[in-house]
């Protein structure tokens, strides 16, 4: 599923006009694969956690 997944969207992001889109938005279209995404999550949420813990920020 997840690899379905990938590669739709890895085909949609093949499209100037989403991108154009995207950017518009204020969003950075990035390819990765499913491994580098999730790295890529575990490695902010340990940065940002480690933050938050700091400030001693709650959520409301």
């Amino acid at each position: 599923m997840v690899r379905r997944i990938h590669a739709a969207l890895e085909q949609a992001l093949a499209n100037p006009t989403l991108n154009t889109l995207l950017i518009a938005d204020g969003m950075e279209p990035m390819k990765a694969t499913p491994e580098q995404y999730g790295q890529l999550v575990k490695s902010d949420t340990e940065r940002w956690g480690q933050l938050t813990r700091s400030l001693n920020l709650k959520a409301n």
